[in-house]
């Protein structure tokens, strides 16, 4: 009983210089105990096997492997021995050598794995912007403190967005670049054949009876008004195109709205807000900033989210210097464009499909 003790013991300590340490499996490198293998090779009609026999070896487990039409098996054969067979129902070709206490395999004319060539990722198409600057030409749109002209103020608003979105990738189409009358039905049809992403019409604001004392921005999208200030508003920019209408008829036709695009609107409305006030709050003081809803008819035959934006008071003395000044003019350019970019980072799914959007009647 001890000398049985005594041999299992002694089994236990010395068989881990028995066991056979896989490094890898193509080629199939294995340290074994000794050199003493056997190789030998069986065929029959459906199956043709190299057979290689460790002798005095251990397997801590069984090893299975495929490499093409070829299996290959790694199994404790009987106490002693070790077994590797590759098998194949077609006759294959092999390497091995052994030395160092070490069996080297190596399948030959293995199918090289095909490197999956990348699909060619087209560039995304560029967004298209459409800016609008407000009036022009024979209509010079609202005169200011100064005798200051909104088409002029909103010309070199849009000249100097235009270049900021180029580079940034846009691509940019203005309803006028010089001092130009464009009839106000004539600027949506312009961004729907351009197929335009976006459509953002640039105004300045002047205030009732040329009152000094109001100021701020402000940012509409199309809607039914939300107060009566955002209504005569809208009637004074209006009155181009809706001039021979009385007010409940022009109502009819603009609260026809392509309801698809208003809530894409609202939002781009509020980025764009919040942006140029941004912009404008690192070196000026901007005490009003809203988002407003209100019929523009500017707005109505576009067939992508719009807005328009009042960039502020011509009739504010101070407001007024800052909106004709170069720098308050970038700052503005440069917070649309940042508006712009943060509707599209955080509007991925941002589509309506141009093909899709409905086409109000006036449109041409």
């Amino acid at each position: 009983m001890k000398k049985l003790l005594f041999l299992f013991f002694f089994t236990l300590l010395f068989a881990k210089d028995y066991y056979i340490h896989i490094k890898s499996f193509a080629p199939l490198i294995i340290k074994i105990p000794s050199n003493n293998v056997k190789h030998f090779i069986i065929k029959d009609k459906d199956v043709y096997k190299e057979v290689f026999d460790i002798k005095n070896a251990i397997t801590p487990k069984f090893y299975k492997k495929r490499f093409g039409k070829i299996l290959l098996r790694i199994a404790q054969f009987n106490p002693k021995v070790v077994r590797i067979v590759y098998s194949s129902n077609k006759k294959f070709n092999l390497n091995y050598s052994i030395q160092n206490k070490t069996l080297k395999i190596t399948l030959n004319n293995l199918p090289k794995k095909s490197k999956k060539t990348p699909k060619k990722t087209l560039p995304a198409p560029k967004k298209i912007i459409v800016i609008d600057p407000g009036h022009g030409g024979k209509d010079p749109g609202g005169i200011g403190y100064n005798k200051i002209y909104e088409k002029d103020i909103v010309l070199q608003v849009a000249l100097k967005l235009k270049k900021i979105l180029q580079n940034q990738g846009y691509k940019v189409y203005l309803t006028r670049s010089k001092d130009k009358f464009i009839d106000l039905k004539e600027r949506p049809h312009f961004a729907n054949t351009k197929k335009a992403d976006l459509f953002i019409s640039l105004h300045c604001n002047i205030a009732y009876h040329h009152k000094r004392n109001i100021q701020g921005l402000e940012v509409y999208y199309l809607s039914p008004a939300d107060s009566k200030r955002a209504l005569e508003i809208a009637k004074q920019e209006n009155q181009e195109s809706l001039g021979n209408l009385n007010f409940k008829e022009q109502m009819a036709i603009l609260t026809f709205l392509n309801t698809d695009k208003i809530m894409l609107s609202k939002t781009f409305a509020f980025d764009v807000k919040n942006s140029i006030a941004s912009e404008i709050r690192k070196f000026y003081s901007l005490k009003r900033a809203e988002v407003r809803a209100a019929p523009f008819y500017v707005l109505t035959g576009t067939q992508m989210p719009a807005i328009l934006i009042e960039m502020g008071y011509l009739t504010n003395p101070k407001e007024a210097k800052k909106l004709a000044s170069k720098k308050y003019q970038k700052l503005i350019a440069k917070g649309i464009a940042k508006g712009i970019n943060k509707f599209f980072s955080t509007k991925t799914k941002f589509k309506i499909p141009f093909s899709q959007s409905h086409k109000p009647s006036h449109s041409r």
